[in-house]
């Protein structure tokens, strides 16, 4: 069309396909969340792949990967978590936050939960960090400082 100079009628089709692709691509994406996450738990794929079905899914799927990691038996959680910091679902706070305190999780959950909240650096999160550092008196808890810190620096 641009080449005959039908510039209206590109205009109109261009906003057609955004409009399509924001609004229509919203509605797929939350369908297919629990498929991915099917895929997610479900899979057999080398360490590297493990945490693709959350990335591909997006923001969509955080709600299900939420709902799912504070399971303590849940397959792949490392990775569930790690999914959440990298998709940058922030509404995974006060899960990640209860992961974090809990002391009778295992040192490397609370550190992963630690990393995902660093990574969202928001003000609630920074708030949670602080004073779970400054009330880090037990060497557990200071373990769990310094093995997020480690993640964070050798990512």
């Amino acid at each position: 069309q641009l080449f005959h100079k039908n510039y209206k009628t590109t205009a109109i089709t261009t906003l057609l396909t955004i409009i399509f692709y924001f609004v229509v691509g919203q509605i797929v994406d939350k369908k297919c969340a629990f498929h991915y996450y099917s895929v997610f738990h479900n899979q057999s794929v080398s360490e590297e792949y493990i945490d693709r079905p959350i990335l591909e899914s997006g923001y969509q799927i955080g709600p299900i990967v939420t709902e799912n990691i504070a399971n303590k038996e849940m397959k792949y959680r490392r990775y569930a978590i790690g999914g959440l910091e990298k998709i940058k679902y922030k509404p995974a706070t006060p899960t990640l936050t209860k992961i974090l305190l809990d002391k009778s999780e295992l040192e490397v959950f609370r550190a992963d939960a630690y990393e995902a909240l660093t990574a969202f650096d928001t003000e609630e999160t920074r708030k949670v960090l602080t004073d779970f550092k400054n009330q880090a008196t037990d060497s557990l808890d200071k373990k769990v400082v310094e093995l997020g810190e480690y993640f964070i620096n050798n990512k």
